[in-house]
């Protein structure tokens, strides 16, 4: 929990203004930590409308990034086979998202 309970849509708030002035760029949002963005999309489009739908976007795209490497990693665990492993990851192109896919294998 965080003490200043306003503190996450600031943070976004600063965020979404910096990649509206090209100053950051989108991708960023992607190494957001998944508390923080879903602090966001819980306050809604009213709290933070300019970044509302970039945050929605982000967030299906690592869902279904999630649900891939899990098939992808359960597949290797139970058939040992790098090679599938690394066509699935390719097939799915979201190098942005490939520390998730780091993370997921240390904790299966």
């Amino acid at each position: 929990a965080i003490d200043s309970p306003k503190a996450p849509v600031v943070l976004l708030s600063m965020l979404f203004g910096c990649i509206s002035c090209d100053v950051v760029h989108r991708d960023l949002l992607t190494k957001l930590p998944e508390n923080l963005m879903n602090t966001g999309l819980a306050k809604g489009k009213s709290t933070l409308p300019q970044g509302h739908e970039m945050l929605m976007d982000v967030a299906a795209e690592l869902k279904e990034f999630k649900f891939q490497t899990s098939a992808a990693l359960e597949d290797y665990f139970s058939t040992a086979s790098v090679e599938t492993v690394e066509r699935r990851l390719n097939e799915l192109g979201q190098r942005q998202y490939q520390h998730e896919f780091v993370k997921k294998a240390i904790v299966m």
